[in-house]
């Protein structure tokens, strides 16, 4: 095993420009937990919790688990999300999950984002949340495992011990933008390889392709993407809102011309007024802000 430098997560301030001021930052899984077990200390997988300006008390809020990207070897950072959800009152909390390229291939980075969601979820008291308003958000590799969350999800386990067990880990809706989603044509092949290795059966290449998992209690999705992106091709979204469509799940797809692997790119100024229509149109966020 090899030896990390201890570190202290329980709580801790981000001082990294477009955080939020001393964000409280958690561990993930219990000491000891085998299932969010880690070589290094330094790949526990965490929470930062990202809540935005409010006075005491009032009505609950949304809140959306963020999946960074990084092709599955290294975490983004929260780019321009966290000002957006910020700006109109939700609730943001970043998932560190565990990387393959480190070592931890599927379903470690799987079991991070269900617990994840179930944490939230179960703490939602604690953060003055509507449990029934708690969604997920990705981008490319971490779009694929926001995906991966939607279609491989409980609804609670009733009587279980943990509380984000009982709480359940299915997303409320899903925004997923230049999303990796399939493991097989049209697929970002790095992503396959270091979540699956290089010769994954075909068993695990249809569980981790998220358009042949969609279910009808498949989270509403938003999914952006550029059709010039020649990192992760526009054919894995059209793929995904084609199975949502055919389940009857919620959709929407935006597709811009321009922008390469971001639809966040400059040639997309509207991006923020379509994501935010959209939300406001399944309730998210109240239509009059």
């Amino acid at each position: 095993m090899r030896v990390g430098k201890r570190l202290l997560i329980a709580s801790a301030c981000l001082l990294a420009p477009g955080w939020a001021p001393a964000a409280e930052v958690l561990d993930l899984w219990p000491p000891g937990s085998e299932r969010g077990r880690v070589e290094d200390v330094a790949d526990r997988p965490t929470l930062t919790v990202m809540m935005p300006p409010r006075g005491d008390g009032g009505a609950p809020i949304p809140a959306v688990l963020l999946c960074p990207g990084g092709g599955y070897k290294h975490h983004s950072s929260p780019g321009p999300f966290w000002p957006f959800f910020r700006d109109r009152g939700v609730a943001v909390f970043y998932l560190r999950y565990r990387l393959p390229a480190k070592g931890y291939v599927h379903p470690a980075p799987l079991h991070d984002a269900q617990r994840a969601l179930g944490l939230i979820r179960a703490g939602a008291e604690r953060w003055n949340l509507d449990p029934e308003r708690i969604g997920v958000l990705g981008f490319s590799s971490g779009a694929h495992l926001a995906s991966t969350l939607c279609t491989h999800h409980h609804r609670g386990k009733a009587g279980a011990a943990d509380p984000a067990e009982r709480a359940g880990c299915r997303p409320d809706f899903a925004v997923l933008f230049s999303a990796v989603i399939t493991m097989k044509e049209h697929a970002h092949r790095p992503s396959v390889v270091r979540l699956l290795g290089a010769d994954p059966p075909r068993r695990l290449l249809d569980e981790l392709s998220s358009e042949l998992q969609v279910k009808k209690t498949t989270p509403p999705t938003y999914l952006a993407h550029a059709a010039d992106d020649r990192l992760v091709l526009v054919q894995n979204s059209e793929k995904y809102h084609r199975a949502l469509q055919a389940a009857g799940v919620v959709s929407k797809l935006d597709v811009y011309p321009t922008g390469g692997h971001t639809a966040l790119h400059r040639d997309n100024p509207d991006w923020a007024t379509r994501l935010d229509g959209w939300l406001k149109s399944i309730g998210v966020i109240p239509a009059g802000e």
